[in-house]
């Protein structure tokens, strides 16, 4: 998944998420994963989507 792929599942453009530091990313895909999560009533494939951007985007930004 390339970073303009990802920061799109996310609701990022590519330059904020390449702004971001890691903790940031991590902040932002946790308040985007619990609106999507399953249990709480959001989408199964949605949020599996979301997980993998999150991990693409994680090994793709330098550490903060």
């Amino acid at each position: 998944m390339s970073l303009k792929e990802a920061g799109g599942a996310l609701g990022l453009s590519p330059k904020q998420l390449k702004k971001m530091t890691r903790r940031d990313l991590t902040r932002h895909y946790r308040k985007v994963a619990m609106k999507l999560h399953p249990d709480q009533g959001g989408d199964h494939d949605k949020f599996i989507n979301i997980t993998k951007a999150y991990q693409a985007a994680l090994s793709r930004i330098g550490k903060g």
